[in-house]
């Protein structure tokens, strides 16, 4: 029970940021989308025959990957700085628990969860952005698109998402140890 309590504390002093961060990935991402759909839709009015793919939207875009390690870069500075917030702004809640003898861990816990919980909003909400963008390319290059529609198909074409989304189980275990691992040690500073 207390593990819960911590944890939704923790979602809850988080949503602000997280909000922003959404918001943001959001529509840097709807704007580099609506900037090449305005462009290629333009290409094929002059009547250049162009096959389109939809890692032509992603990958090809230089903006992808710098909003991808953006928002990853920020969810470590944020994991950062919910720990630093409990041991140097001492005085709240949390401080005074981390001060008791007795078990950290949940606490640890809690935030190592609040931090994967918000990870997993990001990368539903990638495979949302995915999705949608399919859909649209297929209204609007009827004649020129060729996609896939399964949605981990689709996530798995991108050189960056298949880092995010790995085929393999192994492949994942390692990419998200790595994190988890450096999570739980910075937790337990």
């Amino acid at each position: 029970m207390k593990f819960l309590n911590l944890l939704t504390d923790e979602l809850r002093r988080a949503r602000i940021f997280y909000g922003l961060l959404m918001i943001s990935v959001l529509l840097v991402q709807a704007f580099n989308i609506g900037n090449m759909i305005i462009r290629n839709r333009q290409t094929v009015r002059e009547g250049h025959p162009v096959a389109l793919y939809l890692t032509d939207f992603f990958d090809s875009s230089g903006l992808y990957p710098m909003v991808i390690g953006g928002a990853a870069f920020a969810l470590i500075l944020y994991a950062v700085f919910i720990w630093l917030r409990e041991w140097y702004f001492q005085g709240n809640y949390m401080y005074r628990l981390l001060i008791l003898p007795g078990n950290r861990a949940p606490i640890a816990f809690a935030k190592v969860a609040t931090i994967l919980l918000l990870m997993s909003g990001l990368l539903l909400l990638q495979l949302g952005i995915f999705y949608v963008t399919h859909w649209i390319l297929q209204m609007v290059f009827q004649d020129n698109y060729l996609g896939l529609g399964v949605l981990l198909q689709i996530a798995q074409q991108f050189t960056i998402s298949y880092i995010l989304f790995p085929l393999h189980p192994l492949t994942a275990l390692f990419n998200y140890g790595f994190g988890i691992c450096f999570l739980l040690v910075l937790m337990n500073h």
